[in-house]
């Protein structure tokens, strides 16, 4: 995270010396904008220290209209309507930067990454993009499956995994191996 972070973000205009007045006020602004906001200035904050950029690092252009050259097939986002590490608004923003060499996908669900809250819209939708070539229309809104956030009844789960087809039952599978391999599960 570090290797790649603008350190110049993090320190006073013209220093490259780290200032805690200044890491303070960054810390309250960004405390401001997000509920984990503080917690990301702690994590980003250690890269005061870091003195290391990494070679590979890419600095802009970030939208169409600064120059990013149009993409060959359309970028898909896939985002989370209530995440709290990169809000929605994130989301609307980076993708429309890309103009027409991009689409976005909106789950409805809780969590950070589009597989926090598990959706076999989301996973259907993620397999035909990278299988089958297939765009969604910009603004596709998924729902999340039932029981994910707040898992009821463990018959009724099973049962709703037991009605699905074959095909459906290895999507479900593969998303499950995914958020234990992520160091936890769905339910």
């Amino acid at each position: 995270m570090c290797s790649d972070t603008d350190r110049s973000a993090l320190l006073p205009p013209g220093s490259a010396v780290p200032d805690t007045a200044f890491f303070r006020t960054w810390s309250e602004e960004l405390a401001q904008e997000s509920v984990t906001g503080e917690n990301w200035a702690r994590w980003i904050g250690r890269c005061r220290w870091w003195n290391v950029t990494a070679g590979e690092v890419y600095r802009g252009p970030w939208t169409r209209a600064e120059g990013l050259r149009k993409t060959k097939f359309p970028v898909l986002f896939f985002s989370q309507d209530a995440d709290p590490v990169t809000p929605l608004s994130a989301a609307i923003s980076m993708s429309s930067g890309f103009g027409d060499s991009a689409t976005l996908v909106i789950n409805k669900g809780y969590g950070h990454c589009s597989y926090s809250h598990p959706s076999m819209c989301v996973a259907k939708t993620m397999r035909a993009y990278f299988f089958d070539g297939v765009v969604p229309e910009y603004g596709t809104k998924c729902e999340s499956d039932p029981g994910q956030l707040f898992p009821q009844d463990p018959g009724a789960l099973a049962d709703h995994v037991s009605a699905m087809s074959a095909e459906d039952r290895e999507i479900w599978d593969a998303l499950q191996t995914l958020a234990a391999s992520e160091g936890g599960e769905w339910f």
